[in-house]
C-alpha cells in the first residue's frame, strides 16, 4: 500500500531489555512501512540501549538519556527528532499487529483534518474486525483518558507532553489534541499490551497518584477554558469516588 503519510514511530524504553526487541520487530513487520523508528533510552541501567543498537543498528534511530527523565521527556525527545508527517507511539513492553499503520493511515486519509486517531487494544492477539472509524467527541475526554498511548497517532505539530506531569501526562496530551481538532476512533484491537491497565509494575498501578494527576489535568483544562471552572469540584469528587471504588474492589 502506498500512502502520502509518513509515520515516525517513537518508542521510549526504561529497563525493558526483555521486551524491546519484540516491540521494534512489530514495527518492522508492518504492512505499511514506518518512515523511521526512534528508540529513546530513558536512562536504562539494564543495557536496553546497547541491545537495541546491537540488534537493529541503522534500522532505528537511537537517542540515549544519561539518566532517567520520565516518559514525557523521552517522548518529547522523539517528537523533536521525528521527520515524518505523523507520530505513532509505542511502549517498549507492548507491540503492534502487522496491519496497524495501514489501517490507521486509511483513517487519516479519509479524515485529513484529524488531530488524533486512535484504536482499541487487547491482551490477547487476534485478527481485528474490519469496522470503520467513528468521530470521538471532546466531552468523552473530560471524565477519563480513553486513549492508550501505544494506540495513538497524531500529526506532527508544536504540541508536546507536559513534563511537569509524572502521571496522566498522556491524558493531558491527547485532551489538548481533542481541543484542537477532530478525533477519530477505530474500534479495532491493533495493539497488544504487555500487561493489563492498572496492573502492578506500571506507572498506572499507582492509583492515588493517578487520581490526583487527573485533577491536575482538569485544572489545566479549566485554565484554558475558564467556563469549566465551576465543574472542578464535581470532577474532583468523581476522581475521589473512582479511587475509593478501585481500592475497595482491589481488596476483595
Amino acid at each position: 500500500m502506498m500512502s502520502p503519510l509518513s509515520f515516525s514511530v517513537i518508542i521510549p524504553v526504561y529497563n525493558n531489555r526483555e521486551t524491546l526487541a519484540r516491540a521494534v520487530e512489530s514495527v518492522r513487520a508492518q504492512t505499511l512501512a514506518a518512515h523511521e523508528i526512534i528508540v529513546v533510552d530513558d536512562g536504562s541501567t539494564d543495557g536496553s540501549a546497547a541491545l537495541a543498537q546491537s540488534l537493529f543498528g541503522d534500522a532505528i534511530r537511537l537517542l540515549v538519556f544519561p539518566e532517567n527523565r520520565g516518559p514525557s521527556a523521552a517522548r518529547n525527545a522523539g517528537i523533536e527528532a521525528a521527520q515524518g508527517t505523523h507520530l505513532a507511539f509505542l511502549d517498549a513492553d507492548d507491540y503492534w499487529l502487522p496491519e496497524k499503520l495501514e489501517r490507521i493511515a486509511a483513517v487519516l486519509e479519509a479524515h485529513p483534518a484529524a488531530w488524533l486517531a486512535f484504536h482499541d487494544r487487547t491482551l490477547i492477539p487476534e485478527i481485528p474486525e474490519n469496522s470503520g472509524a467513528k468521530r470521538y467527541p471532546l466531552w468523552r475526554f473530560l471524565t477519563r483518558n480513553p486513549v492508550a498511548t501505544p494506540c495513538a497517532v497524531v500529526p506532527k505539530t508544536a504540541l508536546r507532553f507536559d513534563e511537569r506531569l509524572r502521571w496522566m501526562e498522556d491524558h493531558d496530551y491527547f485532551l489538548r489534541h481533542a481541543e484542537a481538532g477532530p478525533v477519530y476512533f477505530l474500534p479495532q484491537a491493533l495493539t497488544v499490551l504487555g500487561r493489563p491497565i492498572l496492573s502492578a509494575g506500571g506507572q498506572s498501578s499507582r492509583r492515588w497518584q493517578m487520581r490526583k494527576a487527573e485533577g491536575q489535568v482538569m485544572q489545566l483544562f479549566a485554565g484554558r477554558h475558564p467556563a469549566f471552572y465551576p465543574l472542578l469540584p464535581f470532577w474532583m469528587a468523581a476522581f475521589l469516588a473512582k479511587h475509593l471504588y478501585q481500592e475497595i474492589k482491589g481488596n476483595f
